[in-house]
């Protein structure tokens, strides 16, 4: 067949074909990973495996998960987190939440957007992760419903793929560290902070 016959508009549509279907496979491969793991949870008890890890560390090992989806929507993403904020926790637990957190922000911000992920230690207790993107972000009254398990606010449903399930999974993880995940109220963009304690075992932060 010769393909200099066919419509530009045509044959550029078709060479973006391929991108989409890799797209949604990624995206349909981290819905079932997440269910998954949901479900494994559901009626376990789990014990922290406790280990010595920096937060800049975790951080870069998600982003490199997410390779791929970054360039494709052109997104800026910068991180400010010193090389020595280093803790004792279960890096499974806190990389999974981790893993929701920078998901939600890659999928909700729009192409060109800013994505950043900074932290530090307050007041020599507190490890604290932000991460903080210009999409559509939280209205008042939304903030606590889009951790209920399988809800999807109205924006996410009509245009992102999901299941509703990434900010429930990433509060169950950090529970699971004695850990807690906030979520800063505002339409002007997204920023939402994990915090967890910054030496084992003290009791969880309230």
């Amino acid at each position: 067949m010769d393909l200099s016959a066919l419509d530009p508009a045509l044959l550029q549509q078709a060479r973006s074909y391929p991108g989409q279907i890799l797209r949604s496979c990624r995206s349909l491969l981290r819905i079932l990973d997440t269910m998954f793991t949901f479900v494994t949870w559901a009626d376990r008890e789990y014990r922290p495996e406790l280990e010595q890890a920096t937060a800049s560390d975790l951080v870069d090992q998600v982003l490199s998960e997410f390779n791929e989806d970054v360039t494709e929507k052109k997104l800026q993403i910068a991180t400010s987190l010193p090389h020595t904020l280093a803790f004792s926790t279960d890096p499974k637990m806190l990389v999974l939440a981790l893993r929701q957190l920078i998901d939600n922000a890659i999928k909700f911000t729009p192409e060109g957007g800013q994505i950043m992920i900074s932290g530090g230690l307050r007041g020599d207790t507190i490890v604290e992760i932000v991460v903080t993107d210009s999409g559509q972000g939280f209205a008042k009254e939304t903030a606590e419903q889009a951790f209920n398990p399988f809800e999807r606010l109205s924006y996410e449903a009509s245009s992102t793929p999901g299941v509703g399930m990434g900010l429930s999974l990433a509060r169950a993880a950090m529970q699971r560290i004695n850990g807690r995940v906030l979520i800063d109220q505002s339409e002007s963009g997204a920023k939402v902070r994990l915090e967890l304690p910054a030496s084992a075992w003290p009791p969880s932060i309230q």
